[in-house]
C-alpha cells in the first residue's frame, strides 16, 4: 500500500510540472507571436513617418527574428507534448488509486509511457544551412 500512495504522489507531481511545463511554452509561443506583431506594426507606423531610421530597422528586424527563434525553439509542439505527458500521467494515477491497478503495473507503464514520449519530443529545429532538400522520386510510373 506504502508503493502505491509513494506512486500516486510520484504521478500528481509529474503530471503538474509537466502542465507547468506547457503553461510556459504556451505562453512563449503567443508572448513570441505577439512581439513579433507589435514590433511589425510599429515599425509600419514609424516608416511611414518621419521616424529615426535606425529604431525603423531595428523594430523591422524583430518579426524575422521571432520567426526564427519559433522554428527553432518550437514552443507550441512542445507545449502539446507537455500537455500530452500531463495527461497520460494523470490518467496512470487515476488507474492507480480508482481502477484497481496495482503499483508494478502501473510503474511498468510509467515506463513506457516515457519511453513512448521521448521519441516524439520535439527537438530543436534545423537551421536553414543545415536543410537537406528531399532527393527526388525515381519511380518511373510518375
Amino acid at each position: 500500500m506504502d508503493n502505491e500512495i509513494q506512486l500516486a504522489q510520484d504521478l500528481g507531481s509529474r503530471a503538474n510540472k509537466s502542465r507547468a511545463s506547457a503553461r510556459n511554452n504556451y505562453f512563449m509561443a503567443y508572448a513570441t507571436l505577439a512581439i513579433g506583431t507589435s514590433s511589425s506594426a510599429a515599425a509600419t507606423i514609424l516608416a511611414a513617418g518621419s521616424g529615426c531610421p535606425g529604431l525603423t530597422a531595428i523594430l523591422a528586424a524583430i518579426p524575422g527574428i521571432i520567426v526564427l527563434a519559433n522554428n527553432t525553439f518550437k514552443f507550441e509542439p512542445r507545449a502539446e507534448w507537455w500537455y500530452s505527458m500531463e495527461h497520460k500521467t494523470n490518467a496512470l494515477q487515476r488507474s492507480l488509486l480508482y481502477e484497481g491497478a496495482n503499483a508494478k503495473d502501473v510503474s511498468r507503464m510509467l515506463s513506457e509511457t516515457i519511453d513512448e514520449m521521448e521519441k516524439s519530443w520535439p527537438g530543436f529545429g534545423t537551421p536553414p544551412a543545415r536543410h537537406t532538400p528531399a532527393k527526388p522520386s525515381i519511380d518511373k510510373h510518375e
